[in-house]
């Protein structure tokens, strides 16, 4: 009886270190990955030459687990890891604030829980977004990042519409330029053009604005 206690005991011990040398191992090429010594306890951000990552570690953030972004210029891959056991929680390729193409997520224990595709509703793609722009416009989304402060951002209109934003600098930085282009033609629907100091301190009307006034004004 004692005999099959004690064996008992011992499998028990053997399958809880032998997690715990593999969490440790895990934890270990996490932190080799990140240049980190250990874990922060509070929520830090910090980049290790293109890489940018924020880990949400503190216990008011519960929602957050740790992001790992890997830029190239106007590129990101982003990553998520979870912050219980740091193992992979899925990612995908960004460009600028544009999530593009499939999305995978996975669980804490590796199964793949949702599978998305943001590009569906966008017949106008990203490739042709970025030769429009330098075809029309003279500027490579894809290569003129640090020199023009670019932004691109997509979404719905009204729930409705596809749409592009696309803000930039002028080539000789004086103006500061906002277009609205259609997600599904690629047409674009608004070209603003704006002095540097009306951008920052008169507060112009968006571009969603401009577009649905001129809408309304062919109604009328």
């Amino acid at each position: 009886m004692v005999r099959k206690i004690i064996i008992s005991f011992l499998v028990v011990l053997f399958v809880f270190s032998c997690a715990v040398v593999k969490q440790n191992r895990f934890e270990k090429e996490f932190l080799k990955a990140l240049q980190l010594t250990s874990i922060p306890k509070e929520d830090t951000t910090y980049y290790i030459k293109d890489t940018r990552v924020d880990l949400f570690l503190s216990k008011n953030r519960p929602d957050r687990d740790i992001h790992v972004y890997k830029r190239n210029r106007g590129y990101t891959f982003l990553k998520f890891y979870s912050k219980q056991n740091y193992k992979y929680l899925g990612g995908g390729d960004m460009f600028y604030e544009v999530l593009y193409g499939k999305w995978r997520y996975y669980d804490e224990n590796g199964n793949l829980k949702e599978e998305r595709s943001y590009d569906e509703p966008y017949k106008f793609s990203v490739n042709q977004l970025i030769k429009k722009m330098k075809k029309e416009y003279h500027i490579n989304l894809a290569v003129d990042d640090k020199d023009r402060d670019i932004d691109v951002y997509r979404g719905i209109l009204r729930k409705i519409k596809p749409c592009y934003v696309v803000y930039y600098l002028s080539e000789e930085r004086e103006n500061f330029k906002r277009l609205l282009i259609d997600g599904t033609t690629g047409k674009t629907l608004v070209f603003q053009k704006l002095t540097i100091d009306s951008a920052r301190y008169e507060n112009p009307p968006s571009v969603h604005e401009i577009y649905f006034d001129s809408i309304n004004k062919v109604k009328k």
